[in-house]
């Protein structure tokens, strides 16, 4: 069996791979979709939080978006016989990374990305309301950093979606 790990920033390109993966026939799971693999939490009370789009820039420092890594734990045991590729991100994830058998990060420019959150699709989606993109840039910089000096896959997202699935699916060792 092997756990993947696809992250990167909001608007990177982890749920578009998640639905070519599931399309194939994968297991992939979106960590926004799967409802309380992550939460927001309050950096003080350590309490979970409801985020609201228009709660802005102090609000989102006063907190943190985490995966609830006992959900996470529960999740990848239950499907310990075939591989599972989990998709999502938050800002903190060193406490999950041994969860993982290979992981790749997703890396977009600051301009891409900017241009892909503003043009989401939905009433509301992470990255559309004032404050979400200088949010993500206050962590952006440091969350890649961090992850290439650990060695992990770096893709480039402005390739086709296609090409990038193809890259995990070799790299990752399908």
């Amino acid at each position: 069996m092997k756990n993947i790990l696809i992250t990167g920033v909001p608007g990177s390109g982890k749920s578009t791979i998640c639905s070519l993966l599931k399309n194939q026939g994968f297991n992939a799971i979106d960590g926004l979709s799967r409802n309380g693999l992550m939460h927001w939490v309050n950096k003080t009370t350590q309490s979970f939080d409801q985020y609201k789009p228009d709660a802005g820039f102090e609000w989102l420092m006063n907190h943190i978006w985490k995966w609830d890594e006992e959900k996470l734990e529960e999740l990848i045991n239950k499907n310990s016989s075939s591989p599972i590729f989990i998709c999502g991100v938050a800002p903190m994830e060193r406490d999950i990374l041994s969860y993982f058998d290979h992981i790749f990060l997703l890396q977009i420019s600051k301009e891409t990305m900017e241009k892909r959150l503003k043009e989401r699709p939905g009433d509301y989606a992470f990255g559309k309301a004032i404050g979400e993109i200088e949010y993500i840039l206050s962590w952006k910089e440091i969350f890649e950093k961090y992850f290439m000096d650990h060695g992990v896959e770096v893709i480039d997202e402005t390739l086709p979606p296609e090409r990038v699935l193809k890259r995990v699916l070799f790299l990752g060792g399908k």
